[in-house]
């Protein structure tokens, strides 16, 4: 798996997938980026799903004839009660989410909340870790199809 930094914006972003991380009560930020790109049926999937950003919470929504394919919104909780392992337990959440398909996968998350290369190399670990399944002791292993770039924005 390919890894890189983009310093762009999620805006102009293409691949297949996208992970964003969202604090609890802050939803504001997440919700204006989705409603410009993708339009209204964004900001709708939230209101109808109830999503507030709470800590393990993810919401999946699917994009017919866009660019991301599928977007995977994961609750990172309460701002001043953050840790870097919520960040990593966050992006397993959504890299598990984004089993079964390939392409490349952007990771949005706040990352000035903690330091920078310290917050992207957690999460590059631990979306990498959770696509490893022990096969040792299957007869004949599964094939599972996983993303092939991983792009933190």
């Amino acid at each position: 798996m390919k890894i890189s930094v983009n310093a762009g914006t999620a805006d102009k972003w293409s691949g297949v997938l996208l992970i964003i991380g969202i604090l609890e009560g802050q939803l504001d930020n997440p919700l204006n980026l989705l409603e410009e790109r993708f339009g209204k049926q964004s900001k709708d999937c939230f209101e109808r799903n109830k999503f507030s950003g709470k800590k393990n919470e993810s919401l999946t929504f699917h994009l017919l004839d866009r660019n991301p394919e599928k977007v995977i919104c994961v609750g990172l909780g309460k701002p001043e009660e953050l840790l870097l392992t919520d960040f990593q337990k966050a992006a397993a959440l959504g890299a598990r989410s984004s089993l079964g398909s390939a392409g490349k996968l952007g990771v949005l998350f706040p990352w000035d909340l903690f330091r920078t290369e310290e917050a992207a190399a957690a999460v590059a670990e631990a979306i990498r870790l959770s696509f490893f399944k022990d096969q040792r002791f299957r007869g004949k292993p599964d094939v599972q199809t996983t993303p092939d770039e991983l792009v933190l924005l």
